[in-house]
């Protein structure tokens, strides 16, 4: 009999944490580009204690296409006659969209700033 497949019955005792920024090497490029979007967008959008556990995956998201979408620029930029360029110009499409999809739902606008009461600044607490 072949080797057959089945689902697991029990859940995993670990999960993995919420959140792949906080995964990726803090040294690279990479870290350094997508952290510093996410962070100036959680800001914007009035700090994250204001967002949702899903907005925040999907500033995250956000912030991965928009990486993903300027190294692609870069390929077009160098090489815009090569073989790969129509895929790759495509995938900057789909990206846009998607992006462009994020950004509705998240919202476009600056989101204000919330100020503490005075019982709660009294109390040293931030809004």
């Amino acid at each position: 009999m072949k080797n057959q497949h089945h689902k697991k019955l029990e859940l995993p005792c670990h999960f993995p944490k919420s959140g792949f920024i906080s995964s990726l090497d803090k040294r690279t490029e990479v870290y350094c580009e997508i952290a510093t979007l996410y962070n100036s967008i959680v800001e914007d959008l009035g700090g994250s204690e204001q967002l949702s556990a899903i907005q925040l995956v999907l500033v995250e998201r956000f912030c991965f296409i928009a990486f993903t979408m300027r190294k692609i620029e870069n390929q077009l930029a160098k090489y815009p006659k090569s073989k790969k360029a129509g895929r790759l110009f495509k995938r900057l499409v789909y990206s846009t969209n998607a992006l462009l999809g994020l950004s509705r739902t998240l919202g476009i606008k600056k989101a204000k700033k919330r100020m503490p009461n005075i019982k709660m600044y009294a109390a040293g607490k931030r809004a």
